[in-house]
């Protein structure tokens, strides 16, 4: 594949990804940080009032938000880092075909000696490397929190049935003391969080490149798929609000992104992490697993790279305006 032809993909591509790295990487690092303000015990006594709401909506154990891990865990699924890697899938899937046709590079470009599919080609590498460097960078993020970040542990105190007041446990220090926050959580266990943000990133890629191939104006491209995800969100949404629509959550791609609950199967059942199917104890079908989920997500990305291919090397360029 021309040498020329990866530089100038990498060279249009570069700074965005750059950007969006940046910004996973600090926000999951602030994230950290932010957790070790809030004190665990009075954290567990506002999220107690909120438990019937939390346990309707929520994929993870009511008590596995009460750790450091599980409050953790909430920042693969902020808004800030699900979008910020669905602005680098949609950007660089829209420019496949129909922002280079905007631009007006596309017809200099195919006038050297360079078949169709290696532009796709390119690009789709291009997208799926910048995809895993983000989802790195979150890991990273949250890797460099946990090791840098400490949380104040503060005296034990006991509390007296019928009385409004707590006395101190007389046989621990009564000072308060700082503890680093890689004693209270392991980095290893948001790994599965990173695969998932990785896999929802290679889609998005995949479907934004699918639309590039056929269209002519980029901006029509960013306005179909930045639409597709906004109805697949607020599918999510109502199946997880309404127990008659939770059949809803097959109709989208956002069902197979869980990433708080990875993370607590990573936590709670190690031996499960890597599966295909999730089981009970007695072997019993719970749902699908980790690998299962990020496998779908892979594989209807996949298809949409080729798609995009088999469409755009099939199709009539319009002429230059």
């Amino acid at each position: 594949m021309p040498i020329a032809l990866w530089r100038k993909t990498i060279a249009e591509a570069q700074w965005l990804l750059l950007g969006c790295a940046t910004v996973v990487f600090g926000f999951c690092w602030m994230f950290v940080w932010l957790q070790s303000l809030f004190e665990m015990g009075r954290f567990a006594q506002l999220l107690e009032v909120f438990r019937p709401e939390f346990e309707r909506f929520s994929p993870i154990p009511f008590e596995h938000m009460l750790t450091y891990t599980g409050r953790i865990s909430v920042a693969y699924d902020h808004p800030i880092v699900f979008l910020t890697i669905a602005i680098w899938a949609i950007a660089r899937g829209s420019d496949a075909v129909s922002g280079q046709l905007g631009r007006g590079t596309l017809e200099m470009v195919l006038g050297q000696p360079i078949r169709r599919v290696q532009v796709v080609l390119t690009h789709t590498m291009v997208s799926v490397v910048g995809a895993a460097l983000i989802a790195l960078a979150a890991w990273g993020g949250t890797w460099c929190g946990v090791q840098t970040v400490s949380i104040e542990k503060k005296p034990s105190t006991w509390s007296l049935p019928g009385l409004s007041f707590e006395i101190r446990n007389p046989f621990v220090d009564s000072e308060p003391r700082w503890v680093p926050m890689s004693d209270e959580v392991d980095a290893k266990h948001f790994v599965p969080a990173a695969v998932n943000l990785f896999s929802a990133g290679v889609f998005l890629a995949g479907v934004a490149a699918l639309m590039s191939s056929w269209d002519r104006y980029r901006w029509r491209t960013i306005g179909i798929v930045s639409g597709f995800l906004l109805v697949q969100m607020i599918l999510k949404v109502v199946a997880v609000s309404a127990d008659d629509l939770h059949w809803l959550v097959y109709l989208t791609f956002m069902g197979a992104y869980e990433p708080l609950q990875w993370v607590s199967i990573s936590v709670y059942e190690p031996q499960q992490l890597w599966s295909f199917v999730l089981t009970g104890e007695e072997g019993q079908w719970i749902g699908v697993g980790p690998v299962g989920c990020n496998f779908a997500l892979l594989l209807m990305g996949a298809a949409s790279f080729v798609g995009a291919g088999v469409i755009f090397c099939r199709r009539d360029l319009p002429a230059p305006i």
